[in-house]
């Protein structure tokens, strides 16, 4: 499954930067054709890359916006964003980057980490490397053609000569065929555990209200259990998997343990999920899921012995009848379904279903559960003064159904497939756009 937060990771970066390849470009880079020369440079032994292909986001960005939704919200927070990123002379900054050629987001191990950089296709070397004031995160190197930003975490033990000196070489040795592109979608995500492996793609494209998801990828056989003989009929936002590795398991074992909750490893989960609700507890504010969810171990284990127990029930002060626990007015029942298997959920009878043949992961449906955060008074009134919250929420009131499905094909190999619907009016680069300037995400990048 640390293949799939990769995933996850790579895809949100992948979703923030369409607003800036649609602001800072100029009409002399949209009527100029560029080739991609950094595709030549993406390094033997990168463990994740992810291209976007910026004439494709632009010209799709701009037609969606302007002639499509014509929504007046996003030229709003456009022209918020122009004004705050204007230079002394009143103009936008030129980064030095051709904005209608492939960007590459590229994962390498330097020494004992693994080093995040941007790979782009230059229009002027001393522009890029114009570093801006005050950004000590990043690491610029260039040559004539392409330039690469190296971002520096907060907890690297690499200085910048080393950085410096491993983006010289990057830039000065073309690579390999060990990538591939894919040029037919704007968007490709490949990763792989180690540079001896293939890599495994996540390929997106897009349609006129849908984002489109195809790919392949490698797994490793003794991460893939079993699903038990029922599980729940998807309502909500609904996520089942089999394919848990040992540092997902031992990350959600360890996370119990550290509330005084022993578990064995788990083998797989369904769970539907339909939102939060937030009530005054003894131990102040505390959230109370709406879902439904079954839980597979690899070996035996009693959940009403698990709720029996004094100390969860002091730290977590519920209270216990046949079959549910309280929390205050708050109401969720348990079962156990077999000796390996345990439901936690507010339905008392949910329903359930026969999981399908060879579906390794499977989600399905509404993205706005996610935000949907009953009670609480001023902690629901901070979360909407989130950026991030407000962002997600707009946009999974403007979506309408995701569906996700990984699936075996041959031993060690699975199939993706599937889409993001978007509500009738709302086109997917237009909420792309709304999405990454609600967030705000490049007051603290750029």
């Amino acid at each position: 499954m640390t293949k799939f937060r990769k995933i996850g990771n790579s895809l949100l970066f992948l979703m923030l930067l369409p607003a800036l390849w649609f602001l800072l470009s100029t009409g002399r880079y949209f009527i100029q054709e560029v080739p991609s020369s950094n595709t030549h440079y993406i390094p033997d032994n990168a463990l994740i890359v992810a291209r976007l292909d910026g004439k494709m986001i632009i010209e799709n960005t701009l037609f969606s916006v302007l002639m499509e939704s014509k929504d007046k919200e996003i030229s709003n927070l456009l022209g918020e964003f122009l004004n705050t990123r204007r230079t002394d002379n009143r103009k936008v900054k030129d980064p030095g980057i051709h904005l209608r050629s492939d960007l590459y987001y590229i994962q390498i191990p330097i020494e004992d980490e693994k080093v995040s950089c941007i790979l782009v296709n230059i229009s002027s070397k001393d522009k890029f490397l114009d570093q801006p004031k005050g950004d000590s995160k990043t690491v610029r190197v260039a040559n004539d053609e392409i330039g690469l930003i190296i971002m520096r975490s907060e907890q690297s033990k690499l200085d910048r000569k080393k950085l410096i000196a491993a983006g010289k070489k990057i830039i000065n040795s073309k690579s390999t065929e060990s990538f591939r592109s894919n040029k037919d979608d704007f968007a490709q995500i490949s990763w792989r555990e180690s540079s001896s492996l293939p890599y495994s793609n996540f390929v997106i494209g897009a349609l006129d209200n849908e984002l489109i998801f195809s790919g392949s990828f490698q797994f490793d056989q003794k991460a893939s259990g079993a699903f038990p003989n029922q599980v729940l009929k998807p309502q909500g936002f609904h996520i089942c998997s089999n394919l848990m590795d040992n540092s997902i398991s031992d990350t959600l074992t360890y996370m119990l343990t550290e509330i005084g909750v022993e578990l064995p490893q788990f083998e797989s989960f369904s769970l539907n999920y339909y939102g939060a609700k937030v009530i005054n507890h003894s131990t102040g504010y505390f959230v109370v899921p709406q879902m439904d969810l079954i839980m597979k171990f690899k070996e035996n284990v009693s959940i009403k012995e698990l709720f029996e127990d004094e100390a969860l029930r002091t730290m977590l002060d519920y209270k216990q009848d046949k079959g549910s626990i309280w929390f205050q007015k708050e109401q969720l029942y348990f079962k156990q379904l077999t000796p390996t298997t345990i439901y936690l959920g507010i339905n008392e009878n949910p329903q359930l279903v026969a999981p399908e043949p060879d579906e390794l992961i499977r989600i399905y449906g509404e993205l706005e559960p996610f935000m949907n955060v009953e009670g609480g008074g001023l902690m629901t009134a901070f979360l909407d003064m989130i950026p991030a919250f407000k962002a997600g929420k707009r946009l999974s009131v403007n979506s309408k159904e995701i569906h996700i499905r990984l699936t075996r094909i041959s031993k060690g190999e699975g199939s993706i497939e599937g889409n993001l619907k978007f509500e009738k009016g709302c086109y997917p680069m237009s909420e792309a756009m709304r999405f990454v300037l609600l967030n705000d995400f490049f007051s603290s990048q750029y």
